[in-house]
């Protein structure tokens, strides 16, 4: 998998347990975030400074206030990116659950070697034995920010990985599953002009300095990687934006291509 050396400079918190999502990054460094948070969905968008964290915000406090105006942001904001020009990476496999001989289940997957089932079990704390981990059903890339021009890009993406039962079980409906998906987030590296789908132990361990939970969102500008961290009900510790420096040696820069002025 491609990679740059990546120097981990800090984790900014924000203010609650929920969807955390990247509004955008000024080009003085300001960050603009929005959470998503509670069972009704209240809103809070904040101005993150990144040495003094929240400057400024507007929050409907789970539900006790109305946001009047949205927060103002910059005319040379930075947005995040879908994912288009890293489409090579999305693929939709199997039902996220079902019967696994009479839908041919595994001609489905994408395959995870053995020994990075051991490693992706133990990493994400799955409480299930490796060979029941039978691969990836499905992939979505949610977010993309240019690194080089034009093939070189940091994604962050949505995995389902596909798992086996002990026994046939029936959902609500007495439909009957003998598999199940659970869906993860990863963030990484990737040069679409060179390579396929990262192993999935890799594209889950690309980041050093941080052990993210759900990656939603990233901007890449002046050598800074900025990535939203979603904490999705955990309850311990609150949303999150990861901050790290990217050191791209010179002799893989060039000249400012179209595509580099449109990424910033």
């Amino acid at each position: 998998m491609r990679t740059f050396p990546l120097t981990y400079l800090t984790a900014l918190p924000l203010r609650y347990s929920g969807d955390c999502t990247l509004l955008g990054v000024s080009t003085d460094h300001q960050i603009y975030a929005e959470e998503i948070y509670g069972e009704h969905g209240w809103i809070a968008q904040h101005q993150i400074d990144m040495e003094r964290g929240i400057i400024a915000s507007v929050d409907e406090e789970n539900g006790t206030r109305k946001i009047g105006e949205p927060l103002a942001l910059p005319p040379d904001i930075i947005q995040p990116r879908s994912g288009w020009h890293t489409m090579k990476l999305n693929y939709a496999g199997p039902r996220q659950r079902g019967l696994r001989e009479p839908e041919r289940l595994l001609e489905m997957l994408r395959p995870i070697s053995a020994a990075d089932k051991i490693k992706v079990v133990r990493l994400l704390g799955l409480s299930l034995p490796p060979p029941l981990l039978l691969g990836i059903a499905e992939s979505y890339v949610l977010s993309e920010a240019c690194v080089l021009p034009p093939d070189v890009f940091f994604v962050c993406r949505r995995v389902r990985l596909a798992t086996a039962l002990d026994m046939v079980q029936y959902d609500e409906g007495g439909m009957p599953f003998d598999y199940d998906t659970l869906a993860i987030h990863t963030a990484h590296f990737y040069d679409r002009a060179t390579e396929g789908e990262p192993a999935l132990i890799d594209a889950l361990t690309a980041l050093p300095g941080a052990r993210l939970r759900s990656p939603m969102d990233c901007i890449v500008h002046h050598d800074y990687l900025f990535v939203s961290d979603s904490a999705r009900g955990d309850s311990q510790m609150p949303s999150q934006i990861h901050i790290w420096r990217i050191d791209i040696p010179d002799d893989a820069r060039r000249a400012p291509s179209e595509e580099e002025r449109l990424y910033g």
